[in-house]
């Protein structure tokens, strides 16, 4: 489909439906003009002038960008019909638009259109619960089952309609009503343009659907469908209901939808197009893909100009790596794979990919994007920082959220993309070991500061600028330690720094206090490193999130492995970020169990000490390590050794109650209460 072929003869059956039947009109005339065209009525002239019609105007997807050859052919057209201007609707953002650029054309943002995807989809009603919720799917199921209850289903093709003419006159008839309704008084699906559509080279693809009364049989649903060229999805033009009717309370639009998800995945389809429209109203339908869409405008008139001047555009956007970067990796190009971000390959065939194209599922590349991903991960981690304090958070958006491999992966790729051999990386031993482990590897001087204090947790920040790192890293909540590091001093150090300053907090969600989220907007040279390991429970997916400015991502990918965040480790998180409600709960569970363990462990006299934690795990200093050492090979309880960074120390995981009272359990063993009283 968005072939032109297909879309002009669409246009051409749309466009007999109107009065005159010819691609010349006012915008302002056309249907849904407030939805479709968000022209501000501020701009008056454009509205009011005769405009050709480049291509799609009155279709719900969008038109390919056209190259110089098709303006040159739409210049004549307008020339020779009278128009004033020109409108070619609905390009997605992100194709070449530079044709469009050179002949003049001005860009007026459009909205977006929206795309359920279906692929890999085993039961459909798994994959609406990883994107809307259990709630929202209870809603729609709930509905559903209501409209099942007193109404029929039925998908037609085009043929069918030649013995069910009550079926075409309830499309034609309900459609016009849908016209009036919205002021427009413009049916494009009137019996001439019906007609036409049917008789078409479309017609074998064009499928109808219907919902009737159970009871009397009156049709109180019709709407219209076109399968794909591929036959791998299906486009959704129109969808008409009868307002007044008693099952239109039940919301018939929205049941329609999830109804025709399952018939889309029962002939094997890979999507359903939504078409245009409201963001969070598709969302919560569970559209998973939103293409910005802009309208493109030439203007013969000068007051007309002005107005689409006025209106302008987004700016472009900028893929210029950080300055930090190092020079080899702010000059090197953007990685294929990332050069086709935004361009979803819908109804498209593809003979790049070199994959099998006789296996589905996996054989296809893994989603480079991930907006959705972003948008919502976004979303949890502001509401979790707002629950426990925090001031106003910056507006962040899916540019400064780059997805990895985990989140030690992510501190491999900061090495990479900001080190060169001999630059300095500081830590603050005792920490999390990988920050200099890999650092040595790649030829980088590690500068080693320890943390100070009784609780492990304060910072030399003087001793660390004058190291003149290139990156420093930072653990909060520390690992092994627990403890959190003073803000004060942190973000005194992120102004002092000369390079970025690295945040690791993969254990930041078991903490009753924020995160460093809030600091981000304010410290460009401040990054944020998660995990959705730990407190997501997600350590077999291989997910970690890095939080930063745009540039920062931009220079990340540049270095990353492409397709390196699996379709699989996708839906297990989508799946996870989709219902929080268990994933809190469980954070309080690990508090509660913290302070419990952090109790027992402070009265027993079998441990030296016990460090503050607000992780998911404590440090303690046993009197006798060697023989904890030996009661814990004996029951096979294993903790983590600790003693190379904190002497004689054990770093202890907060589990189920059960698994902890076995822990708890073993420091009231007669051999460890005789070690003591020796």
């Amino acid at each position: 489909m968005r072939s032109r072929r297909d879309i002009q003869a669409l246009l051409d059956a749309l466009l007999s439906g109107l009065e005159p039947p010819r691609p010349v009109v006012e915008l302002a005339r056309l249907p849904h003009v407030a939805g479709v065209y968000p022209i501000p009525p501020a701009a008056s002239r454009v509205l009011a002038l005769p405009t050709l019609l480049g291509a799609g105007a009155l279709l719900n997807f969008s038109t390919p960008a056209p190259d110089a050859a098709l303006l040159g052919a739409l210049g004549e057209a307008a020339a020779a019909a009278g128009a004033a201007q020109i409108l070619v609707p609905h390009v997605r953002r992100g194709e070449d638009s530079r044709a469009l650029r050179e002949a003049g054309y001005a860009r007026v943002p459009a909205g977006h259109e929206c795309v359920v995807r279906l692929m890999d989809a085993g039961d459909v009603d798994e994959l609406l619960r990883a994107r809307i919720g259990a709630r929202q799917l209870r809603d729609l199921r709930r509905r559903e089952r209501a409209c099942e209850a007193e109404l029929t289903w039925e998908l037609l093709r085009a043929g069918d309609l030649r013995d069910r003419r009550a079926h075409a006159e309830a499309l034609v008839a309900l459609h016009e009503e849908h016209a009036r309704r919205h002021g427009s008084g413009h049916n494009p699906y009137n019996r001439a343009s019906l007609e036409r559509l049917l008789a078409s080279e479309l017609a074998p693809r064009i499928r109808l659907v219907f919902r009737a009364e159970r009871r009397g049989g009156e049709i109180v649903v019709a709407g219209l469908l076109l399968v794909s060229a591929l036959g791998d999805g299906i486009y959704y033009l129109t969808q008409a209901i009868r307002r007044d009717h008693e099952a239109a309370r039940k919301n018939l639009y929205v049941s329609t939808f999830y109804r025709l998800y399952h018939e889309a995945r029962r002939l094997r389809m890979d999507w359903v197009h939504l078409g245009r429209g409201g963001v969070d109203r598709k969302r919560r339908l569970g559209a998973d893909l939103f293409l910005p869409l802009d309208h493109w405008i030439w203007s013969g008139d000068e007051a007309a100009r002005r107005e689409l001047a006025s209106l302008g555009g987004p700016p472009p956007v900028d893929d210029e790596p950080s300055r930090h970067a190092r020079p080899t990796v702010r000059s090197a190009p953007i990685p294929g794979p990332l050069r086709e971000r935004g361009r979803p390959r819908l109804d498209e065939i593809d003979l790049s990919s070199n994959t099998n194209a006789w296996l589905g599922g996996c054989a296809r590349y893994p989603d480079v994007d991930q907006p959705e991903l972003k948008r919502r991960y976004l979303e949890i981690t502001a509401e979790v920082d707002r629950a426990r304090g925090a001031a106003e958070l910056p507006r962040l958006s899916a540019e400064n959220v780059l997805f990895t491999s985990g989140g030690v992966d992510a501190v491999l790729l900061l090495l990479l993309a900001f080190a060169e051999p001999g630059d300095v990386v500081c830590t603050t031993p005792p920490t999390f070991e990988a920050y200099a482990h890999w650092a040595r590897l790649l030829r980088l001087e590690v500068a080693a500061v320890p943390l100070r204090g009784p609780a492990l947790n304060e910072l030399d920040v003087a001793a660390m600028v004058r190291a003149r790192p290139k990156l420093v890293f930072l653990c909060d909540p520390n690992n092994p330690v627990g403890s959190r590091l003073s803000p004060e001093q942190v973000l005194e150090l992120a102004a002092a720094a000369p390079g970025l300053v690295i945040i690791d907090e993969a254990y930041v969600e078991f903490s009753e206090r924020p995160s460093y989220l809030g600091a981000l907007a304010a410290r460009p040279n401040l990054v944020l490193v998660r995990t959705l390991s730990k407190a997501f429970g997600l350590a077999g997916a291989r997910c970690g999130v890095t939080l930063a400015e745009r540039s920062i991502v931009r220079a990340l990918e540049r270095v990353q492995v492409p397709f390196g965040f699996s379709s699989p480790a996708q839906a297990a998180v989508a799946a996870r970020l989709a219902d929080m409600g268990p994933v809190v709960d469980s954070w309080r569970a690990v508090r509660r169990e913290r302070e419990r363990m952090r109790a027992a462990l402070e009265a027993s006299p079998a441990i030296a000490r016990v460090y503050p934690s607000e992780a998911n795990f404590l440090l303690v200093q046993p009197r006798d390590p060697a023989r904890m050492r030996a009661l814990l090979a004996r029951e096979d309880l294993r903790v983590a050794e600790a003693g190379h960074v904190v002497p004689g120390a054990l770093r202890i995981s907060v589990a189920r109650p059960e698994a902890n009272q076995r822990f708890l359990d073993l420091l009231s063993d007669p051999a460890m209460i005789r070690a003591q009283e020796l």
